[in-house]
């Protein structure tokens, strides 16, 4: 991509030969430095990445700022950033997890329903177009359901129970 090497190309070698472009990245305040060798061109779009580690827990995505410093500077300001999945640093997970059951009576059929509210879309389909925010494989394990006299089977029957379950589920 033209814009990537441009931008690429603007940013200050750092010390040692045939090294890569880097910035400065601070874990504890969240924020990457870096540092431009060269003028940027007005109205030129630049496109460039980095990669970061997700946390292992659920979070919402955070606002997210961008800010010049230098011989020119701009306060902090609230960048525009994607939404859903693809919002920056959003981590996917149940907002909501509940189980309850139909009965406490000894030797009883007893319905376990299972309650979940998400706060990204897992999406059971992969596209040429998203395949970085699409899913090709869903599962839910619920585990913990020990001391049941119900005999293993590879075919349980899950019934929907709201409305938004109905056709959810193979």
């Amino acid at each position: 991509d033209v814009g990537f090497y441009q931008f690429v190309a603007l940013l200050k070698e750092p010390a040692g030969v045939g090294t890569h472009k880097e910035g400065m990245w601070d874990r504890e305040l969240g924020q990457i430095v870096i540092e431009f060798k060269s003028s940027t061109v007005i109205a030129r779009k630049y496109i460039f990445s980095f990669n970061i580690y997700n946390p292992g827990v659920l979070q919402a995505a955070p606002p997210i700022y961008i800010e010049i410093s230098g011989l020119v500077s701009v306060t902090p300001v609230l960048m525009h950033t994607d939404v859903g999945n693809r919002a920056p640093m959003v981590i996917g997970g149940f907002t909501t997890r509940a189980v309850a059951q139909s009965t406490p009576s000894l030797s009883s059929a007893n319905t376990i329903t299972v309650t979940l509210i998400s706060n990204i879309d897992y999406k059971v389909v992969f596209t040429p177009e998203s395949p970085q925010t699409d899913v090709q494989d869903l599962f839910i394990t619920i585990s913990g359901l020990v001391g049941t006299s119900r005999a293993s089977t590879p075919s349980m029957a899950i019934t929907a129970v709201s409305a938004s379950a109905v056709g959810l589920f193979r």
